[in-house]
């Protein structure tokens, strides 16, 4: 099984949100279901945000079904001027970012979202979350590319101009901040399409990679304008065989990187990540097989690197070695039910400095919490000794 890259980091797949979240199409089969997500550090202490309990863009007639817009009330996020333009993300990392509006009609405390834009949240109507404002610069993007696929599955066979679709595509983004894995709603003589964002690229790129620890990791958002280059081909996972496109162009594929290599998890179904070979220089047992494959980077290939580790712990190790190499290891956050894999994950690396975060931690909770069957002997020490003192007395 040659395994599938894991597409987003720290991000629930896509068959977990159709469960969950209800999106009017189906699954793909080739969607790997996750239970829990590893959040990248980020810095939440400055951040204007608010509680908004979401409204359902079918229930609020002034807004058009397959808007990209979330709007708010006016009363939202006070410290910004009324015509200031709103990015807005959910949780404690920026997942994906929606261009939201103030609108006169939408009650306080509200946020009204069309079904993509609530899958692409990972929200459910009616229910209350935390929406912050995107702060951060963004970069201008030179191309994007994107999947397209009919909402619905089409009754008969289904063939879209690819040009035409391309140019109201660039017109619906024009301006918008667009995110990897993205979804967006597109009406078109009278077909309601799906597209999903694959791929961002920005002129930066290749200085951007000088200093990246995991390869793409940055290049996952930007802005599109006037300039931005959009390709288009077919989504195969929905509705396969039922929707092409004609005069698909395609982007130029861009070099093979020579520092990268591709790290498996050993799950039955293992999926991938494309590293930076730096990333690992803490990790003994990969270093010496990293090494070994530079022979296969010179001619063009990716190794490919197993690491012996589950795809959910390999995750949070490496959003540790992340850390690590920017000098700030010691402030990895985890919760500590994940402590033994972690740990375990350090063993079979080879990663001293994980390891000594996981002893630290164990130790710092074992001066909170005395051990359940040291508990039940205390109990019992203490039972004998009042036995022994009535016996006495």
């Amino acid at each position: 099984n040659p395994g599938r890259m894991a597409w987003a980091r720290g991000i629930h797949n896509e068959k977990s949100a159709h469960t969950r979240y209800g999106v009017s199409t189906d699954a793909p089969t080739t969607a790997k279901a996750r239970d829990v997500t590893a959040i990248p550090a980020w810095d939440t202490s400055s951040r204007h945000s608010d509680q908004f309990t979401v409204l359902e863009s079918e229930l609020w007639s002034a807004h058009e079904p397959l808007s990209h817009i979330a709007y708010v009330g006016l009363d939202a996020f006070p410290s910004l001027p009324g015509d200031a333009p709103l990015l807005l993300y959910e949780g404690a990392f920026p997942k994906v970012v929606l261009s939201g509006k103030r609108h006169p009609e939408v009650p306080p405390n509200t946020v009204v979202l069309s079904d993509v834009q609530r899958f692409n949240l990972k929200v459910a109507p009616q229910v209350q979350y935390e929406l912050a404002l995107y702060e951060e610069p963004v970069p201008i993007l030179c191309d994007l590319h994107a999947e397209i696929t009919t909402r619905a599955a089409p009754d008969a066979p289904v063939l879209g101009d690819a040009r035409v679709l391309t140019q109201a595509l660039s017109k619906l983004l024009w301006n918008q901040v667009v995110t990897v894995h993205q979804r967006y709603g597109l009406q078109h003589e009278g077909v309601e399409w799906v597209v999903t964002i694959t791929e961002v690229h920005t002129a930066a790129d290749e200085q951007l990679e000088e200093d990246l620890f995991c390869a793409g990791e940055e290049a996952r958002r930007g802005r599109v304008d006037a300039e931005t280059v959009v390709y288009l081909s077919v989504d195969r996972h929905l509705h396969p065989g039922l929707v092409e496109l004609a005069h698909v162009t395609s982007r130029d594929a861009s070099p093979v990187p020579k520092d990268v290599v591709h790290l498996y998890s050993n799950d039955p179904d293992p999926e991938w990540f494309p590293v930076k070979k730096r990333l690992l220089q803490s990790c003994i047992a990969l270093t010496k097989f990293v090494l070994s494959k530079d022979d296969e980077s010179a001619e063009g290939k990716i190794p490919k690197v197993h690491s012996g580790v589950g795809c959910l712990t390999l995750d949070r190790v490496l959003l540790f070695l992340e850390q690590y190499l920017r000098a700030n290891g010691d402030n990895f956050v985890f919760d500590l039910e994940y402590l033994p894999e972690l740990q375990e994950a350090a063993d079979v690396l080879g990663c001293q400095p994980l390891g000594d975060l996981c002893r630290k931690r164990g130790g710092e909770l074992s001066l909170i919490h005395i051990s359940e069957p040291t508990r039940l002997l205390s109990i019992s020490y203490a039972v004998f000794c009042l036995k022994k003192k009535k016996k006495q007395t």
